[in-house]
């Protein structure tokens, strides 16, 4: 993993936004930025001057307790995944490429298997693209699915209560 420069897409990370995902961060893991502090960072295939980065995610993608991020870049058709460091830090895990610019992403166990898993609105086929992690910040497909037309937005729960 090679970390990265600092360009083009901005992201506050805090703890709260770990805790809004379901982790549980130790105080020594959590970013506790000033105000108005923020950390930047550039996703793959992003060009300097535009900015086609439209969602993250926050997830233990690869089970060490610490926010990792997953990152759509609709102008290289990719999902980003950036391990997080503990120290306000951020690497370059994998880029996935996803096809016909991914909008949206969530994190859920789509497979109850107690990994960190991907949904991720394809704006203009019309799907919902599954990524199956493995529990070491790497993900698997894990299908594809009608969404209706342009899905803008993906939220994940439990809606019929079956765990």
């Amino acid at each position: 993993m090679r970390p990265l420069a600092p360009r083009c897409i901005l992201f506050l990370l805090t703890c709260s936004l770990a805790v809004l995902h379901g982790l549980s961060l130790s105080p020594e893991n959590c970013i506790r930025p000033t105000l108005g502090a923020e950390l930047t960072f550039r996703a793959p295939g992003a060009c300097l001057h535009c900015n086609q980065a439209y969602s993250v995610a926050a997830g233990d993608f690869n089970k060490d307790g610490k926010a990792d991020l997953a990152v759509t870049d609709s102008s290289s058709s990719t999902v980003s995944i950036f391990i997080g460091d503990g120290n306000a830090g951020l690497n370059l895990g994998m880029s996935y490429s996803t096809g016909s610019s991914p909008h949206r992403v969530a994190v859920g166990d789509f497979n109850n298997d107690h990994q960190a898993d991907l949904a991720v609105t394809l704006l203009y086929s019309n799907e919902v693209l599954i990524m199956l992690g493995k529990g070491n910040a790497t993900f698997q497909p894990g299908g594809r699915f009608a969404a209706g037309r342009y899905p803008s937005g993906v939220a994940v729960g439990d809606l019929n209560g079956d765990g």
